[in-house]
């Protein structure tokens, strides 16, 4: 039985994996359904971790799109989700991309609140971690880039 469970496991997140090439590859309607599948089979295994960030990737991939509203949706939803699990990366994550969503609606003062948040919970993580390696994470490199760029000005 616990076998069963860890390979359904590990297919989810080779799934969710699969979404997020998808995106990096510039297929966002792939992802999105993908993704979509991927949150509903994990939602309904009780894995909130996986369907978090499949959510948030949802989000990111609505946002290349440039449905902002639809990311904003998915962003609303998850964050609170992820703050009561204390999901500190994907909090970070759902604040840059709120950033982006509403630095591209003209709502330049809520995007720099939240860019400015994803700079402070990066700042907690990586003093929390007392070192620099969750600095090579691919999938933080645009919130740290973001976050240094910002520092500077």
């Amino acid at each position: 039985m616990a076998t069963r469970a860890r390979e359904r496991e590990q297919e989810l997140i080779a799934r969710h994996r699969l979404g997020r090439v998808a995106i990096d590859e510039g297929r966002f309607p792939e992802a999105i359904i993908s993704l979509r599948r991927v949150i509903q089979d994990a939602d309904g295994l009780g894995m909130k971790y996986i369907s978090l960030g499949a959510s948030v990737d949802v989000a990111d991939a609505l946002a290349h799109r440039k449905d902002y509203a639809g990311a904003r949706r998915e962003l609303t939803i998850a964050l609170p989700k992820c703050e009561r699990m204390n999901l500190r990366v994907l909090q970070a994550r759902i604040h840059y991309l709120m950033a982006i969503a509403l630095g591209n609606t003209g709502q330049s003062n809520d995007a720099d609140r939240n860019l400015a948040q994803a700079r402070q919970i990066m700042e907690e993580i990586r003093k929390e971690a007392r070192n620099d390696n969750f600095v090579k994470r691919a999938d933080l490199k645009p919130i740290l880039e973001s976050v240094q760029s910002t520092a500077k000005q």
